[in-house]
């Protein structure tokens, strides 16, 4: 890894967790008594101070040291939770980014600090020694690292996209031997797909990215605005592009800011309107009607429309009988004009009237809208669409017996078998689901799927519909492309997209499907119902099995005479260049054809026969040995992982919850000559020692999520542990006497910290040679 590759990767991972410590410190601020939040922001101070130590910057580290020495006061309930600890951290925060902003633009740490620093690491050791400390009042602007955009891709794309670029050379020396081949010609073209799709899926991010730093600017602008509010936000895991989530990130502010400046009341005006002293903004994603709708809402006190006539009287921008004549949905719309403000003093929140243009003006540059709607004295929502061209969203692919069907999963509530007679009210036919009388929509000019007896389960808005439908197909995540422009009906759905096989298929919208049904969508929702597991069930050999369905991506029916035998009998299956091992059991079966589930994780499953999908009781643990009760019957709930190489000499465990510093220091000892595997914490360690993993030497950091590494010693050496004579060494940004003895006794054989890398080898090599 060059250092330049080092340096940016250390960047984007402070940024992190920068952004991490903001919300979890204001999570404190409002439930001081929250140790998971307090515990979250120690053990990422605790990572910057290792990761700093680790790459020699010193002016973080000691900034990084202070703030865990505070901390760690705080854990030990030496000192409690005070609002002005919250204040002086955050400050804290703010200095390390303008340092890591001068790291980016150097690639190096200044060797002299800046007089802010001073001053905030002697207000943290103040603060640390029991006192109230005066905290630095002098603001730079809070400011991310300079560098290039960026986005995070996981291992498992870059693996995908690696293969397919070898399919794609293979193929396109196969095609210029046999140019009449199609069925070269076709495999090519499904290359081409799937490689478009996956480097497009390396695009998107989570939509939660454009308000993850708004929490902290809620925070401070409430503080100078005189009013109390907290941020709520609901729907972040939908993707969107990259770039449509840089343009979307000002809107969103400068609706908050909007919110804060013009809606949210101080707290004796609230409390006399008789509504909580505390105002809520609320930041709530949504996919409808192929876009994307992003609204930001506020409790406060609405739009003011007196003001609004008042103020585009002032400014000449109509007359007065023409402004009296608008309705409120005119004059909401004069918001969005150049320099229009209804606020009567300028200042450093509001009175310049460019927010609410600069959103419009922005949202016009993806093709997307802004509407605004008042609720009165309840407040007010802006909504946010935006075009679902670059979306992915999880789905699932069902075929009705003629056509393939997308449904988002956020929209199927689950999957049922149909009873043989069913009430029909008005001709309209229901059944049972789950204490609920579900109506049966059907799809029209689709014969199959009217004698098809299993069922999707959509929801809209808290109310239930099913769809008939023939089987499940596969449950990806699906790229969503605009619709056709002459497509009839379009408002039915969301967008369209092209299936793994490349066929393209309709995206259902199922809020308008329910509503062109005549499904209620407002009426009340029901009480939740307790949790079922969802199964499908097939036949390995003559054994009846299950497969918790979440864990299921597609199933494919193929030519038995395709699959490939070893001389051990493992069984192969022929996927263009590739040869995937399947799981199968010994199988007498002279059928022609069989079929393979392949789960989320990659594995293949061959089965026999599918009998179809059965709800029962929810147990997700894929072990080979539980039994479950599906429609009457045993079923075997079986796991489809696949079988592991051995284990090569000198193979070493790293236990860090730092994917950076994991990233960092996995290189560093493979250059050593070590095979090096890396988990995020304790749990999935002890998942490796479970399934009989060996390793000739244990690293694990001290303070991580869940189980901390000392407890993680204590499992490991307990009897009958797998590892207990496995050498267990302890890697810390802690360098005190104090935390070695702690190690030493919870079982570690030996304790070095982050900083030392020249030590870090030569107790490698002496633990593993124990081993």
């Amino acid at each position: 890894m060059q250092i330049n590759d080092i340096l940016q990767d250390f960047l984007s991972e402070a940024e992190e967790r920068f952004s991490l410590l903001e919300t979890q410190l204001i999570v404190l601020e409002t439930h001081p008594d929250n140790a998971d939040a307090l515990a979250a922001v120690f053990r990422g101070a605790h990572s910057l101070k290792g990761t700093c130590g680790f790459l020699g910057f010193s002016r973080l580290g000691q900034l990084a040291h202070v703030i865990e020495d505070l901390l760690s006061r705080l854990r030990t309930h030496e000192q409690t939770v005070q609002r002005f600890h919250v204040d002086l951290l955050l400050r804290a925060l703010d200095v390390m980014r303008h340092v890591t902003a001068q790291i980016a633009k150097t690639q190096r740490e200044p060797a002299e600090r800046m007089p802010a620093e001073e001053k905030i690491i002697h207000a943290l050791r103040q603060a640390a020694a029991g006192h109230i400390p005066d905290i630095p009042q002098e603001h730079e602007d809070r400011i991310s690292p300079s560098s290039p955009p960026t986005v995070r891709v996981g291992a498992e794309v870059l693996d995908n996209l690696l293969a397919l670029g070898g399919e794609l050379a293979l193929a396109q020396a196969r095609l210029g031997q046999t140019a009449a081949d199609v069925v070269a010609t076709r495999h090519m073209a499904q290359l081409l797909t799937d490689m478009q799709a996956e480097i497009l899926h390396a695009r998107m991010q989570p939509v939660m990215e454009a308000w993850r730093n708004l929490p902290r600017m809620v925070r401070d602008i409430a503080a100078a605005a005189g009013v109390r509010a907290r941020l709520e936000t609901q729907g972040g895991e939908a993707q969107l592009d990259r770039h449509v989530l840089d343009i979307v990130r000002d809107p969103l502010a400068h609706l908050v800011r909007n919110c804060l400046s013009h809606g949210i009341e101080p707290a004796s005006v609230r409390l006399a309107a008789g509504k909580p002293e505390e105002g809520v903004i609320h930041i709530a994603a949504r996919t409808a009607e192929g876009r994307m709708l992003l609204s930001v809402s506020d409790d406060g006190r609405g739009l003011d429309f007196t003001a609004i006539r008042r103020r585009a009287e002032e400014n000449k921008m109509a007359s007065a009988a023409d402004l009296a004549a608008m309705d409120d949905a005119a004059l909401a719309g004069l918001l969005f004009h150049p320099g229009f403000s209804t606020a009567r003093q300028i200042d450093g929140l509001c009175g310049r009237g460019v927010g609410l243009d600069v959103v419009r003006t922005q949202m016009a540059l993806i093709g997307g809208t802004v509407d605004v709607q008042t609720r009165g004295n309840l407040g007010t929502v802006f909504t946010l669409s935006i075009p679902l061209t670059l979306a992915m969203i999880p789905a699932v692919v069902m075929w009705t017996g003629q056509v393939s069907l997308v449904l988002p999963r956020a929209s199927v509530a689950g999957f049922a078998r149909l009873p043989r007679h069913m009430p029909q009210v008005n001709k309209q036919p229901y059944f049972m689901w789950r204490g609920r009388h579900i109506p049966l929509l059907s799809l029209e000019q689709d014969d199959a799927a009217a004698e098809a007896q299993m069922v999707t389960i959509i929801s809209a808005n808290g109310r239930y519909a099913a769809i008939r439908m023939v089987k499940i197909v596969a449950m990806p995540q699906v790229l969503v492309k605009p619709l056709p422009p002459l497509l009839p009906d379009r408002a039915r759905y969301l967008g369209v997209t092209i299936l793994p096989d490349g066929a393209p298929a309709l995206i259902l919208d199922a809020r308008q499907w329910a509503l062109q049904h005549g499904v209620d969508i407002d009426e009340e929702v029901p009480a939740p119902v307790a949790p079922h597991g969802i199964y499908l069930v097939f036949y390995m050999a003559q054994h009846r099995c299950a497969l918790h369905l979440s864990g299921v991506r597609q199933i494919m029916r193929v030519p038995a005479k395709n699959l490939h035998r070893s001389r051990e009998g493992d069984v192969f299956w022929p996927q263009g260049d590739i040869l995937r091992p399947l799981c199968a059991a010994a199988d007498g079966s002279d059928k022609a054809q069989i079929y393979i589930i392949q789960t989320i994780s990659g594995e293949c499953v061959m089965c026999s026969e599918i009998e179809g999908i059965h709800a029962g009781p929810d147990h997700t643990s894929g072990t080979s040995v539980a039994s479950l009760i599906l429609a009457g019957r045993a079923a075997e709930l079986v796991s489809a992982a696949a079988p592991s190489s051995p284990p090569r000499g000198g193979r070493v465990l790293l236990v860090d919850d730092s994917e950076f510093f994991c990233g960092l220091l996995t290189p560093f000892l493979q250059d050593a000559g070590y095979d090096v595997t890396s988990v995020p914490d304790a749990a999935h360690a002890l998942a490796l020692c479970e399934q009989g993993q060996k390793f000739a030497l244990i690293i694990s950091d001290i303070e991580m999520p869940g189980m901390s590494g000392l407890d993680f010693a204590k499992r490991v050496r307990q009897n009958g542990s797998a590892w207990q004579a496995t050498p267990l060494m302890a890697l810390s940004a802690h360098a005190t006497r104090h935390d070695e003895t702690r190690g030493r006794a919870a079982g570690f054989d030996d304790f070095i910290t982050k900083f030392d890398r020249s030590g870090l080898l030569q107790k490698i090599a002496e633990l593993c040679g124990r081993s």
